[in-house]
């Protein structure tokens, strides 16, 4: 990806940066056409990091749980893996949410096809 850093005051090009990113972990990307900005956000990729049935897993749960949705509600239960209110400390964000469903899920069940098999057998985890 090229970069570049301007002179807000002239509209200069100040420097060009050539870099490499991972895709995964980009929050946004600001592109400038003529004189209209778009702005594009993603949010981490769920699987990062899991292996295949791992994430496979993780998917799967995610569906069941909120059809996927980060904002999913149902009482004390929210977002995409339905993790307990308290576990999220007040930030909702969909990167908290990543990272606290796996640490819930390592902490208790040592992996996502662990949780998923305890989910199979007893309709939550």
């Amino acid at each position: 990806m090229v970069t570049y850093e301007q002179n807000a005051g002239a509209g200069q090009i100040a420097y060009q940066y050539n870099r490499t990113y991972n895709q995964t972990r980009i929050k946004s990307v600001i592109h400038k056409n003529g004189s209209t900005t778009t702005t594009n956000t993603t949010t981490n990729n769920p699987s990062d990091g899991l292996a295949t049935n791992d994430a496979q897993a993780k998917e799967w749960i995610a569906q069941r749980e909120s059809s996927g949705s980060y904002t999913a509600q149902n009482g004390q239960y929210y977002g995409r893996y339905q993790l307990n209110l308290s576990y999220l400390n007040g930030d909702l964000s969909p990167a908290n949410q990543e990272i606290t469903a796996n640490r819930y899920v390592q902490n208790r069940y040592g992996s996502w096809t662990a949780a998923q098999q305890f989910w199979q057998v007893n309709g939550w985890y």
